[in-house]
């Protein structure tokens, strides 16, 4: 019962979109309400790696979204709002279901500012990756800029903005945030000299960036299409 399984994505592909959308409307009900944001809280019953597992604290705070469906659940130490909501936003464009997107519009929000709150604490477009993706058991990046989270948080405000506009919601605060990440990613992520993007760049010391980045960095970047088309081809030659 992790929500940001993969294997949705195949709700639509099949055709089986009613259970998709029963999917989605599931881990609506199970998105925290409250509490406000809390500041981060590592556990030292796990040598500061995971954020203590408690309602209220970091992660576990307005927006999140738990992991059973239909109901709140207690803390789990996934991010599984990422790819969760990149999955809704792949059925609304994929269905065109403008009352859906009304129904789930209050959770999309929700979860954005989450995102905000959670991982670019410091305002810069970059986004961390805490525990997101499903290859997330053995990547630390200490709260260091990462590509394909911040690629996945460009999409998501992108497609906000377009939802917006057709419900009648403000679309330019998510409009301004997809411009900040891309410029961002690309200023600070993008190496001219290597043809590629690195896979994150460290937020304390030096702020290296770690010039070797992983498989889904590169498809992450072009399936959000936070590249232009030669960007795309470059990477794709590494």
């Amino acid at each position: 019962r992790l929500q940001g399984w993969r294997g949705t994505y195949a709700g639509d592909w099949l055709g089986w979109h009613e259970r998709a959308r029963k999917h989605f409307e599931g881990y609506a009900r199970a998105q925290y309400t409250e509490p406000d944001f809390d500041t981060a809280a590592p556990d030292p019953d796990t040598h500061l790696a995971r954020q203590k597992e408690e309602m209220g604290k970091s992660l576990f705070t307005e927006g999140y979204i738990s992991r059973n469906p239909n109901r709140i659940s207690s803390p789990h130490h996934y991010d599984m709002n990422l790819v969760l909501m990149d999955q809704m936003f792949w059925h609304i464009q994929w269905t065109g279901d403008l009352d859906f997107a009304r129904e789930m519009w209050p959770v999309i929000r929700r979860h954005l500012a989450w995102e905000k709150q959670c991982f670019d604490g410091n305002g810069d477009g970059l986004y961390d990756s805490y525990a997101s993706i499903w290859a997330s058991d053995a990547l630390q990046y200490s709260g260091g800029g990462v590509t394909h989270s911040s690629s996945y948080n460009y999409r998501g405000n992108l497609l906000a903005a377009e939802i917006a506009e057709r419900i009648g919601e403000d679309p330019e605060p998510y409009r301004k945030e997809a411009r900040r990440i891309r410029n961002a990613v690309n200023r600070d992520l993008w190496m001219p000299e290597k043809g590629w993007y690195g896979e994150y760049r460290d937020l304390l010391g030096l702020q290296r960036i770690h010039p070797m980045p992983a498989i889904w960095t590169i498809y992450h970047a072009l399936d959000a299409g936070i590249c232009d088309p030669f960007q795309a081809w470059q990477s794709l030659q590494y």
